[in-house]
């Protein structure tokens, strides 16, 4: 046998030890750049936008934006992606609130420019593939004129700053901190992300809040604003009444409980004019606490969304009111529960294909005419995507803005409501 490793040279006088010993080291090399495109394929995909808050204007446009995706940090090509907007906002060209396509060669999927709508306000973007998706923030400063109304009466327009935020019946807060109540400025330095009125037992408009450096603030119109104790920055979840980050209910200044859910609880004033709280707890269990009296924990499914004192409704519909399971089918994200002059539960909400509903216990629930899928503001109270009001089963005004809406049952029985209107552009 030939001993290949003795072999002569080739003519071209390289030796084929040399050409065996180069190729041995090139095939790693041929490997790995063969798997590359594997391994950047089984990577998670992510999609991100090129600005987390795209800002603007009341009738503007924003233009620009875009996403990218990504698969183990490299442009991904060819991804299908659907981009959704929120809240009044619409694509320019088809006045769509969605657009699809893929992404391009350096994986980025352009947006089509954006209308703001007249209201301006807030809203999000999504941007979702079947793998992934992405958030971000479309804002303008809120316009729009202020208006109030009774049933029975007329609609008055207010003065107030265009676009304040409607916190209770006739009572706003604009984006810089004012605080406007019955058409007069109150107070400044108010945040009007974190500010609730409500109407006492004596008709008169009771607000809470906290200032920008979160300090705890309570008003009645004709008294003087009192600063008030309770922990910085806790949430206002009606007059007089706070709950920490971790979980300690204040009412009236001082700390009643602890273990409560920030971001599932509610305080409403009773026709006695007492602090009447629901919450569910860290672990989802519900309670109840009337300022004087001892928390109740209460039946009602594992995590149910409060909507009002006593009032709750779970993920898969049930409406629950002091205790007991009342109705099924109610949307716990379109429900409201509000407490009448004789302290029964007001409830209002839509069913899961958009029907309007009233129930008060003691009483039989009633289908409501309104608009398929009108936000509940209040009992016996909504509003249309389009602007309608609808109170008490009938049209009342038009241009109302539905996201800037409130309606609260007076001492009286009355639905008094607070609106900002629809400027058009």
């Amino acid at each position: 046998m030939t001993d290949l490793s003795r072999a002569s040279a080739p003519d071209d006088g390289i030796a084929r030890r040399t050409i065996l010993a180069g190729a041995a080291w090139s095939i790693p090399v041929i490997a790995t750049a063969a798997t590359a495109p594997a391994a950047a394929a089984s990577a998670a995909l992510t999609l991100t936008f090129d600005k987390a808050t795209y800002a603007g204007t009341a009738c503007s446009t924003i233009t620009g934006a875009y996403v990218t995706a990504t698969s183990g940090g490299v442009p991904a090509v060819g991804v299908p992606i659907t981009i959704s907007l929120s809240d009044g906002y619409v694509f320019t060209t088809t006045g769509s609130n969605s657009q699809t396509g893929s992404t391009s060669g350096n994986g980025r999927f352009p947006l089509q420019a954006i209308s703001i709508p007249g209201q301006g306000g807030s809203a999000t973007v999504i941007a979702s593939s079947t793998a992934a998706s992405a958030t971000a923030i479309l804002d303008a400063p809120q316009s729009g004129k202020a208006w109030n109304y009774i049933v029975g009466q007329t609609a008055v327009q207010i003065d107030a700053p265009d676009g304040a935020k409607v916190i209770g019946y006739n009572a706003r807060v604009s984006a810089d901190g004012e605080l406007w109540v019955q058409g007069l400025r109150r107070q400044t330095g108010v945040n009007p992300d974190n500010a609730v009125a409500e109407l006492t037992p004596t008709n008169e408009a009771a607000i809470s809040w906290t200032d920008f450096s979160g300090k705890a603030w309570n008003y009645i119109v004709g008294q003087t604003a009192v600063q008030i104790d309770a922990p910085d920055g806790a949430k206002v979840i009606g007059y007089n009444a706070r709950v920490s980050a971790d979980g300690e209910l204040w009412v009236q200044g001082s700390r009643r409980q602890t273990g409560v859910n920030p971001n599932n609880a509610i305080s409403q004033i009773t026709p006695d004019n007492a602090a009447a709280v629901s919450w569910t707890d860290f672990s989802g269990k519900a309670w109840n606490y009337i300022v004087g009296q001892t928390a109740v924990q209460i039946d009602a499914p594992d995590g149910a969304k409060v909507i009002g004192y006593n009032a709750r409704v779970s993920a898969d519909g049930e409406l629950w009111v002091q205790g007991s399971r009342r109705q099924t089918g109610v949307n716990p994200n379109n429900a409201i529960s509000q407490i009448t002059p004789d302290n029964a539960a007001a409830v209002s909400w839509t069913d899961f294909s958009g029907k309007a509903w009233n129930y008060i216990v003691g009483q039989t629930a009633v289908q409501i005419d309104a608009p398929d899928g009108a936000k509940v503001i209040g009992y016996n109270a909504r509003v249309s995507s389009d602007g309608e009001l609808w109170v008490q089963g009938s049209r009342r005004q038009t241009g109302v803005n539905p996201n800037n809406a409130i309606s609260q049952i007076t001492p009286d029985n009355a639905a008094a409501v607070s609106w900002t209107d629809l400027p058009r552009c």
